[in-house]
């Protein structure tokens, strides 16, 4: 099995990093879910980066895919790291260029036998970003350990600065390492003597030139594991479509950070009518953990609001050792892509879950490839789950793996939840997890 961690970035060229915090305990494995978003066929090439920055075309991709490779419009394509025969076991970033709009997700799984992971993250466009934010980092939290892998999407070799902190605006601690060109830096936070222990809080990394992130967090006694996207910027406005207290066993817990210069009031309100305000000073984040705030509802949304800018993420988890994260969002859109849902693909489930952010009803069709479609109602600030386990779209064969689309009559978020039941039942570890979609039109 190869060893490898991956970051998506979705551009008209896109730039795909595909990061491994080698840290981590077990054998680590990446699917990558790449999807043309346009009409027209799409020439894709994939080339991987090591530590060093040497760059690697392989020319069979595996399951004689050849590289470059035409990506019909509105098709998707998924490659199997492990199966690229020329690769070598190793860590490794990696570039993905087109010459039409594509997307991509990556679906990462581990194995420290007896004891299995599960990640996912959706892709980030390279807009010359120079910081990247992220609302919640850990050191031995609960049993929790980051590991952040920073990758230099410029040309030249350059220095990427990680800042630490915990509720106060001065970092309290900080390093810098030398990243060659489309290569990554791989930060195992447990190993960091200069951040606590029991340490729960937020990080900001900068540059001279564009970068991206991502944070791969475990819980290894468990396997326990869930990665997001840092960001590149935030919002006064955030959506996040997906909270939990008490829903079928899962919990979450709402992480937001103020990226501003001055303290803000950061006010949470929940589509159940809970109100939850919290003062925080500029690079402060908050913890909110929905089981002790009250709710009457097991399953709803959130709106959070501030006059400095934001960021958030979502963490879920159950007793059976299944976790799951997505990014709450700064905008919507009345069109989304999902690079892969799942009808038991390989005993794979997913449930695709909508927030209207609008102030009236709207209607949400899901089309998936072939041309199956559905259409639901989504009431004026609510959200509806396009589930494919418990109530699966007719058309949709079983084994179904591949994309799908959502439009509407007004704005809305999505997320995408993934769970491989047997594997929670007949193995240890983690066998759920989460990834955002992409806006056709932000």
């Amino acid at each position: 099995m190869k060893t490898f961690k991956f970051l998506a970035l979705a551009a008209l060229l896109v730039l795909v990093a595909v990061p491994f915090a080698g840290a981590q305990v077990g054998v680590w494995d990446t699917g990558m879910q790449i999807v043309n978003m346009s009409t027209t066929d799409a020439t894709v090439t994939v080339t991987f980066y090591d530590v060093t920055g040497a760059a690697f075309t392989p020319a069979d991709l595996g399951s004689g895919l050849t590289n470059p490779f035409t990506l019909g419009g509105g098709n998707s394509q998924t490659i199997l790291v492990s199966g690229i025969p020329s690769l070598a076991d190793g860590a490794y970033s990696v570039v993905v260029s087109a010459d039409q709009p594509i997307v991509a997700i990556a679906n990462l799984i581990g194995n420290n036998d007896p004891i299995f992971f599960n990640g996912s993250y959706s892709g980030m466009e390279d807009v010359g970003q120079m910081a990247m934010y992220m609302p919640s980092v850990n050191k031995d939290f609960y049993g929790w350990d980051s590991h952040l892998s920073l990758q230099n999407l410029t040309n030249a070799a350059m220095d990427v600065t990680v800042n630490f902190y915990a509720g106060s605006p001065v970092s309290i601690y900080d390093e810098t390492m030398s990243v060659e060109p489309y290569s990554s830096w791989h930060v195992d936070v447990g190993a960091l003597a200069g951040v606590p222990s029991d340490f729960n809080g937020s990080v900001v990394a900068t540059a001279a030139g564009a970068i991206a992130a991502v944070d791969n967090q475990t819980a290894d006694a468990y396997g326990f594991t869930q990665d997001y996207n840092g960001f590149p910027a935030g919002a006064m406005t955030l959506y996040c479509p997906a909270l939990y207290a008490a829903f079928y066993t899962w919990d979450s817990s709402l992480n937001v950070q103020n990226i501003g210069t001055n303290t803000t009031t950061v006010t949470i309100e929940y589509s159940d009518g809970v109100v939850v305000t919290q003062d925080l000073g500029p690079n402060a984040a908050y913890l909110a953990y929905q089981p002790l705030e009250g709710h009457t509802e097991t399953t709803f949304s959130a709106e959070i609001t501030a006059d400095q800018p934001l960021v958030a993420i979502v963490n879920a988890a159950n007793p059976a050792s299944q976790a799951q994260t997505y990014g709450c969002f700064s905008a919507g859109a009345d069109s989304w892509y999902a690079p892969i849902v799942e009808k038991d693909f390989y005993g794979w489930f997913s449930g695709s879950q909508v927030q209207n952010i609008t102030a009236s009803d709207i209607d949400v069709t899901v089309e998936y490839e072939g041309g199956c479609t559905r259409t639901e109602t989504v009431p004026a600030g609510g959200t509806y789950i396009f589930s494919n386990y418990d109530e699966p779209d007719a058309c949709i064969p079983v084994g179904y793996g591949g994309s799908a689309s959502f439009t509407g009559t007004g704005d809305f978020v999505l997320i995408v939840n993934q769970t491989y039941a047997a594997g929670q039942t007949g193995t240890m570890g983690d066998w759920s997890m989460s990834y955002n979609g992409f806006p056709a039109s932000p």
